[in-house]
């Protein structure tokens, strides 16, 4: 199964709303079978943890969110923690350190910014940080000027909030 249709069957609005599948696939379909563990911000309903579990083949799924229902399940690791405040999440993530992040919590920039600031040094080098939902062209700015890739996929759904901002952590 794709990504996307992985997403769509597990209920997550990351393929339905925004169109980000396809953007996932390129960036990550080289380590779908080999990343050892990743890290979501925000776990909503739990849908895209679903997804990515099923499409990485041995990676542990971590995940965070400040007010969701933490559940678990094989090859997860769901905690309750604020990913913008460095002692919550090194209380909850020890000394881990992931292929991927997907951050997908706040959607103020302030929020996006203050998580990256945070979680940025848990990236394995080489590793793929994403942020989703990026609202308008307002904060574009300050992922450029980190050297973010910035994917608007605007054109694609019509949806103001379908840009992603991705980083390869330097090796």
């Amino acid at each position: 199964m794709t990504l996307g249709e992985l997403f769509t069957r597990h209920g997550s609005d990351k393929e339905s709303h925004h169109g980000y599948a396809a953007t996932y696939e390129r960036l990550l379909g080289p380590v779908r079978a080999t990343l050892p563990a990743m890290l979501e911000i925000g776990i909503a309903r739990s849908a895209s943890l679903r997804a990515w579990r099923d499409w990485f083949t041995v990676a542990d799924i971590w995940a965070i969110d400040n007010a969701a229902e933490i559940l678990h399940e094989p090859r997860w690791h769901c905690f309750r923690a604020d990913s913008r405040v460095r002692a919550e999440t090194d209380a909850v993530l020890g000394d881990m350190k992931f292929g991927f992040i997907c951050e997908d919590g706040g959607h103020r920039l302030d929020e996006q910014q203050e998580t990256w600031e945070n979680l940025k040094e848990r990236l394995t080098p080489g590793g793929v940080y994403v942020v989703e939902d990026i609202q308008g062209d307002g904060g574009l700015w300050w992922f450029e000027e980190r050297d973010f890739t910035v994917v608007d996929l605007r054109p694609l759904r019509g949806h103001g909030d379908d840009i992603l901002a991705v980083w390869t952590r330097p090796t």
